[in-house]
């Protein structure tokens, strides 16, 4: 790496290697990194229960899987459909058919 590219990291870390190997390609290092947050997350009681009040994680589990739909729900002042347990969008947010006056 160049030394640019060193300076420009946020922080630096090192894999302990044995035996001939020099080095990792980045997927199976990042994949190294990850086990090893997890290993530590585990041990450390995070998954035990949710760190969110239901109402955060709600709203974040909506955002981050209907990004669009939570805008288009945002701009009009209307809240968040409710999902299925299968996290699918219970209803049509664009629409609300009870406010809809029939056309004559």
């Amino acid at each position: 790496m160049s030394d640019a590219a060193i300076a420009a990291a946020d922080d630096h870390i090192a894999i302990p290697m044995h035996g001939l190997g020099a080095s990792l390609n980045v997927s199976v290092a990042v994949g190294v990194i990850l086990l090893e947050a997890e290993r530590q997350r585990i041990a450390a009681g995070f998954y035990e229960r949710s760190r969110l009040t239901p109402e955060e994680r709600a709203r974040t589990l909506f955002e981050w899987s209907y990004p669009d739909i939570a805008e288009r729900c945002r701009q009009h002042g209307r809240p968040y459909p409710p999902l299925t347990a299968d996290g699918m969008v219970a209803s049509n947010p664009s629409i609300d058919v009870s406010t809809v006056t029939p056309q004559e």
